[in-house]
């Protein structure tokens, strides 16, 4: 009687989402896939600053959190399965000249959408992902309200701003042109080890089944 009084009882799944990719999108349509396979599970997601991320998943607060394998610090408390390749691609007005960022007369500044101060691990993360990777150095960088600001920004101003071809926000922007970082990463879930939620397991394998290449 107990177990089948457990097995009907209604469960709860979080998610929360790294402030560098989109939620919605390929995304949002595995997570709703898994949703409607577990109608009766109360499921929840927010997207927010990575360094919020690490807070929720230290005091249990979500079951799993979805990031870039890249930004995930090795610890003890953690475990990590890959599930999907990023497409890293940094993205420029057609005005600005050369086609490659040693042609590129000046440095440009990064536009960055707001999910509060960048910490210092964030910082690099920009510098990895972008200096390091195409020689490329930032004048400054400009945080804009939302993304629709930073389309605007990237639309008419010379700036550069890295998104994901496949997860990033930036994925339907015809008017800017892209190129590849080549930075060998991938999207993971991210749970903390003392996470017991019995969907958790399920959920971290539908992920994988999602985006088999």
């Amino acid at each position: 009687s107990i177990e089948n009084l457990y097995h009907n009882m209604t469960l709860q799944f979080s998610i929360a989402f790294s402030e560098w990719i989109d939620p919605l999108g390929e995304l949002y349509d595995a997570v709703h896939a898994f949703s409607q396979l577990h109608s009766s599970t109360d499921l929840s997601a927010t997207h927010c600053s990575n360094r919020l991320v690490w807070e929720k998943l230290e005091r249990l607060e979500v079951d799993a959190a979805i990031m870039c394998d890249t930004q995930v610090v090795s610890s003890m408390d953690l475990d990590m399965v890959s599930f999907a390749r990023e497409q890293l691609c940094l993205y420029f007005p057609a005005s600005v000249s050369g086609d490659t960022p040693a042609d590129w007369d000046q440095a440009l500044p990064h536009i960055d959408a707001v999910y509060g101060a960048w910490s210092e691990e964030e910082s690099t993360e920009l510098s990895q992902r972008m200096s390091d990777n195409l020689g490329l150095p930032t004048s400054q960088c400009y945080t804009m309200s939302n993304f629709y600001s930073v389309v605007a920004c990237a639309e008419t101003i010379p700036c550069f701003v890295v998104s994901d071809a496949r997860f990033g926000h930036l994925c339907h922007t015809p008017f800017l042109r892209n190129l590849p970082l080549h930075k060998e990463s991938a999207l993971c879930c991210v749970w903390n080890k003392k996470n017991e939620n019995p969907l958790l397991p399920e959920f971290v394998s539908h992920m994988k089944a999602c985006f088999q290449d």
